[in-house]
């Protein structure tokens, strides 16, 4: 289960939500452009309050957030936002390469000692011994941190722009006449993407063993194959999603539209009920649930969202977070125009 898990569901949404994020930036742009209003400014009230609402989230619930992060990486589309088709398409070829050089990089740094001799490591009686030991693990522990935390952060980054550059090629209204090439490229892309997941996943879980003399090697082994996998499946799932999706929500997917509409209220909602099921000062029945049982309660609450998101919309039109947020950045409780259609622009 936990590998089917990080196969499929692992790290794939958290960067969508860049593509999403990337793209509303952008039509939030133009919307406050057609209607005279400062688009510049608006966005870094935008920005401030999400960044102030994420550090909020990450005191409360939880400190692992992705709204404080794309918050923060929110600020470099001010400068993007200015810069041509042919430049964001430079910045994502460059990041991507930057992002896959750093494993490389550091996997040539040699380690002395091995992780596992690290950490079974039997006592020593010379103090000069350990702190040599020491020293190799604070090392090799930096060396590790800094390539999987940077290539996370480039990663975002590089969906943040991939969306800002897909609102402005205007893709979501030109699907039908690229449609045949990008499910011809969703076809070649499928089977490369999983396999270079499940070859990251089947070493991050230990489900292989890796010779000896390329022990040392493993993390950034783990970190390379999961950026270029975790990327291509994002592509794989959000190239479906285009091809097979609606600009406007039809049928039963009004309900489950109701969540995104109310998006960050939801965002916001779901830390809150898990804390108070998982954690101590809640009901805290993790330990006694096996993994099944949780994804059961991560539906329960997901129903329990949409449900809430329904009757809420039905009265109101927006969510609670989305109307102080504009309120805060307009001064108004709602938007001073829709998402522009493709007539507006």
């Amino acid at each position: 289960m936990a590998f089917f898990l990080s196969l499929f569901i692992k790290g794939q949404f958290e960067l969508m939500v860049g593509v999403v994020a990337g793209l509303w930036f952008n039509l939030q742009w133009q919307t406050d452009t057609e209607n005279g209003l400062n688009a510049h400014r608006s966005a870094k009230h935008r920005l401030t309050f999400l960044l102030g609402l994420g550090l909020v989230h990450s005191l409360l619930f939880w400190f692992g957030n992705e709204l404080l992060t794309y918050a923060l990486l929110g600020y470099t589309l001010l400068y993007f936002q200015k810069q041509s088709l042919t430049s964001l398409r430079n910045w994502i070829v460059g990041l991507t390469f930057l992002a896959l050089f750093i494993p490389l990089g550091l996997s040539l740094i040699p380690l002395k000692t091995a992780p596992q001799e690290i950490l079974h490591l039997k006592p020593v009686k010379s103090v000069w011994v350990l702190m040599r030991t020491q020293f190799t693990a604070i090392r090799l522990h930096c060396q590790l941190e800094l390539g999987h935390y940077s290539v996370a952060f480039l990663l975002k980054e590089i969906m943040l722009l991939a969306g800002l550059m897909a609102s402005k090629l205007d893709i979501a209204y030109r699907l039908s006449q690229i449609k045949v090439r990008f499910s011809l490229l969703m076809v070649l892309l499928f089977p490369i993407a999983f396999i270079i997941k499940s070859f990251s996943v089947l070493l991050e879980l230990e489900l292989v063993s890796l010779p000896i003399d390329i022990l040392p090697y493993r993390r950034p082994l783990i970190i390379l194959s999961g950026f270029l996998g975790t990327l291509l499946v994002t592509l794989v799932y959000l190239l479906e999603i285009g091809l097979n999706g609606y600009l406007k929500p039809v049928g039963w997917s009004r309900l489950l539209g109701g969540v995104g509409q109310a998006g960050l209220s939801n965002y916001l909602l779901q830390p809150l009920l898990c804390t108070l099921f998982f954690y101590g000062h809640g009901l805290g029945p993790t330990d006694r649930l096996t993994l099944p049982e949780l994804l059961g309660v991560g539906v329960v609450i997901y129903a329990l969202e949409v449900l809430l998101s329904f009757l809420w919309l039905a009265k109101y039109g927006q969510g609670p977070i989305e109307w102080l947020y504009n309120r805060i950045t307009y001064g108004k409780p709602s938007l001073v125009d829709a998402t522009p259609t493709k007539d507006s622009q």
